[in-house]
């Protein structure tokens, strides 16, 4: 079990970090408006690119995680939290889903 106080913490301050440095080392470039998947593919063992792709791999981590936290979770993660896509579900309405009675 993972309590609301670390679910909190990591996608609060922790994925949160991720996005925000992303945007801010892809703002003004041609990654600006990619799609996460394609940011990662792009830099990937580039040097230059490394924080980029650091950031870009984690955010994608971070959103398969919450993806997988649902009844039937997993699988490609979408929504990730860079400008223009929905951040993924608060830590919060993911842990009231657990004692949920019927599958959300």
């Amino acid at each position: 079990m993972i309590s609301a106080e670390t679910l909190s913490f990591h996608y609060g301050k922790h994925h949160k970090a991720y996005v925000d440095n992303l945007n801010k080392l892809v703002a003004g470039t041609e990654l600006a408006d990619t799609p996460l998947e394609k940011v990662i593919a792009a830099t990937a063992g580039k040097p230059d690119k490394a924080g980029v792709f650091n950031n870009a791999a984690q955010i994608w981590n971070h959103t398969f995680f919450w993806n997988s936290l649902k009844p039937n979770g997993g699988g490609a993660p979408h929504g990730c939290g860079r400008q223009g896509h929905p951040r993924p579900r608060s830590a919060a309405s993911i842990t009231s889903r657990k004692n949920s009675p019927t599958p959300q």
